[in-house]
């Protein structure tokens, strides 16, 4: 866990690397007691004992022992009464680096309940005053001003709409369930029961379990999650992804929309895990994959059905709506990343370790579930070549969205370039899916093309030397690069 916060290498509103801090020092105290509370509004996490980049510096013997969780919670208490503190020392080729986690606070910030100040060359130093609320902005931790209240407040309510509305569904769910006869949907059925169940309720228009069904999903999850056996996670995402297949096959934006919104807060739930490394069950980096294979595997059968908006949806879900929107993440990128790092794209095969790609995942899911593909056999390659088309549309929309140039990731490059062009090329010609993909002109789709196509390189420099089709080649000697 802290080898994966060292490895970010930057700071960010999550992250803060802190060289050396000493609670027993009021100066220090107070500082990191700034930083705790702007953490608060969204959580994150602070390393100390390490510098900007991440490198490992550590800290002292009697300086870690200050950052026992108990002693450095009381502290804290007098500045932050309400905030939800976690904090534990580990050691990195043998020098002592402490995290520290801060919890997001139930009431969106926290409110300091006393003066921070510190003695220094004769004079008073006040950090924060009692009644204060600071935030993070990009890695500094900042007094919040009127438009910060106005953003937290919208979340706010829209955090109380989400409890209402699962109350609501609760509440109905008892209401209505002996006076209404209805096919009875639930994450137990078996998968081929399940599908058939969804089907028949979509067919006589009756939308009501289906939505209890998804609006209840979270604790489903934490519960599996905590559990720590990974086939019943599998089962919770192979029955929302068969919902989206669903969707995308008769076209229904409303199930589109609640199983994509579903499978966002079981990816949620396990930033709510990474916030916890010591919690036992399933960790975030194979809750983050196991979403992200489905995820590949239903933007492959959107790529069939030409149901270009749904390509887009997939590919710029966030994962995290409170915070990757705003830092110009996807969720598709973030999990190859933790991914790589835990190890799970590797495999043993005859004594040799055998790198894996998340386009072959894919194409494992969709060749073992049937809702995913109903359109083709277990073993058709239109499938694998859907899915690389998916993955080539989707940094085609990163770009687009103008989100971070480092969040465009062509796996695809690790394949043929002919399984992904058929794609490229349709949004060459028509306008009308280019629009709902990724909204470029001629020449920006040009320079977005070279861009991944590079990057693709870059990255698999041995499989990918660029677009092999002459339509392709074409459209870009017809826009060449743009200046600067």
């Amino acid at each position: 866990m802290v080898r994966e916060l060292l490895a970010e290498a930057h700071e960010y509103e999550g992250l803060d690397y802190k060289s050396a801090a000493n609670p027993s020092v009021q100066r220090d105290l107070v500082e990191l007691t700034k930083d705790f509370g702007a953490m608060s509004a969204d959580g994150g996490y602070i390393l100390i004992g390490a510098e900007n980049d991440g490198a490992v510096v550590g800290i002292g013997v009697e300086t870690a022992r200050l950052f026992d969780e108990a002693s450095l919670r009381g502290k804290v208490r007098r500045y932050l009464p309400d905030v939800d503190l976690h904090c534990a020392v580990h050691h990195i080729d043998g020098l002592a680096v402490a995290i520290t986690w801060v919890n997001p606070h139930p009431k969106m910030f926290a409110i300091f309940a006393a003066d921070g100040q510190y003695r220094e060359k004769d004079r008073d130093v006040t950090v924060f005053r009692q009644g204060d609320v600071f935030l993070r902005r990009g890695s500094a931790s900042v007094r919040a001003d009127y438009r910060d209240m106005e953003r937290l407040r919208e979340r706010f309510v829209e955090q109380e709409r989400t409890r209402v509305r699962r109350e609501w569904a609760a509440d109905l769910t008892s209401i209505s369930a002996p006076a209404v006869t209805r096919p009875r949907i639930d994450w137990a059925q078996p998968i081929e029961e399940f599908a058939r169940t969804a089907e028949e309720l979509v067919r006589a228009q009756d939308t009501v379990p289906i939505r209890l069904l998804l609006a209840g999903v979270t604790p489903v999850a934490d519960q599996r999650l905590e559990s720590g056996d990974p086939e019943s996670l599998q089962e919770l995402l192979d029955r929302i992804s068969c919902l989206a297949a669903l969707a995308l096959l008769i076209r229904s934006d409303w199930l589109v929309d609640e199983s994509l919104a579903a499978l966002s807060s079981i990816y949620d739930v396990g930033h709510q895990r990474f916030g916890q490394p010591e919690a036992a069950g399933i960790q975030a980096p194979d809750v983050w994959l196991a979403v992200a294979e489905r995820v590949y595997a239903l933007g492959g059968f959107a790529v069939r059905q030409q149901q270009w908006q749904a390509v887009r949806k997939l590919a710029l879900e966030p994962g995290d709506r409170q915070r990757f929107a705003e830092m110009g993440r996807s969720w598709l990128r973030h999990s190859l990343t933790y991914a790589a790092r835990a190890g799970l794209l590797t495999r043993e095969v005859d004594g040799k370790t055998q790198d894996l790609s998340v386009l072959e995942l894919a194409r494992e899911q969709a060749k073992r579930l049937a809702c995913l593909r109903p359109d083709r056999p277990p073993d058709d390659d239109a499938i694998f070549n859907s899915i690389c088309q998916f993955d080539a549309l989707g940094c085609l929309a990163t770009v687009a969205a103008g989100r971070r140039a480092d969040q465009v990731w062509p796996a695809f490059g690790r394949f043929y370039s002919w399984r992904t062009e058929p794609a490229i090329k349709r949004l060459i010609e028509d306008r009308a899916a280019r629009e709902e993909v990724a909204p470029l002109s001629d020449q920006e789709l040009a320079d977005a093309l070279r861009l991944i196509s590079q990057s693709a390189h870059q990255a698999f420099w041995f499989n990918w030397d660029g677009f092999d089709s002459p339509e392709i080649r074409s459209f870009l000697a017809a826009h060449p690069p743009s200046a600067g």
